[in-house]
């Protein structure tokens, strides 16, 4: 079965970030999923910072300091993802 990491940008979008969680758990997908979140927000996401969803493949990486752009952030997830099959789901997607 093929093994799928999904990447996810983020920038202070907590409350979204939650809902999109849902959404990724509630897939059927049977074969290895994954789920990275890159986070360059002055404060984490509490609700991630704690590692409650590691067990759920959920990485939660938390970069604080200067914003980085949308293309260093992709790249950065690209270069975690550990799938052979690697999809974009922004943290505004539903």
């Amino acid at each position: 079965m093929t093994s799928v990491s999904v990447i996810c940008p983020t920038y202070q979008r907590s409350a979204q970030l939650r809902e999109m969680i849902g959404y990724y758990r509630a897939q059927t997908f049977n074969g290895e999923l994954e789920l990275l979140i890159l986070d360059d927000s002055p404060e984490p996401s509490e609700f991630l910072a704690n590692g409650q969803y590691r067990n759920a493949g959920v990485r939660y990486i938390h970069r604080p300091g200067d914003r980085m752009l949308i293309g260093a952030k992709l790249n950065e997830l690209m270069e975690l993802a550990r799938g052979e099959v690697l999809m974009r789901f922004d943290d505004d997607d539903y």
